[in-house]
């Protein structure tokens, strides 16, 4: 098995060679497995970092995208509403081993109409402009 690994590197070595006139290339696999396990995590925890919300944007975020747009973001919310609402239908329909059958009666309870998720999303507007950044931070984590 070394020998065909080594068989393998040497030929990529001179295929290196052959395309760029560099007699070496200065990567081995260990060199490269050293460097994926030291930069891959720290530019991942990077990403990671940037993608983080902190507690006293969230209002402030939420109350400029409600000035730019009111009804966009009523409307986005709604639809989001909707779409989680659906979602805990078909957790509940597979939790509970429903037939299709079954699983149809059940998911019209899940179904939720325009304006039933129209008054959802300004209620959790509403929610949103009268607490705290903090509170408003913490009810979003718990939705």
């Amino acid at each position: 098995m070394a020998k065909a690994t080594e068989f393998h590197w040497q030929a990529l070595a001179a295929d290196v060679h052959r395309r760029t006139g560099f007699a070496s290339y200065g990567l081995d696999p260990v060199s490269i497995l050293a460097l994926l396990n030291t930069i891959i995590p720290a530019v991942v925890g990077w990403v990671q970092q940037c993608k983080k919300v902190k507690d006293e944007d969230v209002q402030p975020t939420v109350a400029a995208m409600y000035a730019r747009n009111p009804a966009g973001t009523r409307a986005r919310l709604a639809r989001q509403c909707k779409a989680e609402r659906l979602k805990q239908g078909r957790e509940f329909c597979q939790n509970m081993r429903l037939n299709a059958k079954q699983r149809r009666e059940a998911m019209k309870d899940f179904n939720l109409d325009d304006d039933d998720a129209d008054s959802m999303a300004e209620a959790m507007l509403q929610e949103c402009f009268s607490q705290t950044p903090e509170q408003f931070a913490r009810f979003c984590g718990g939705a």
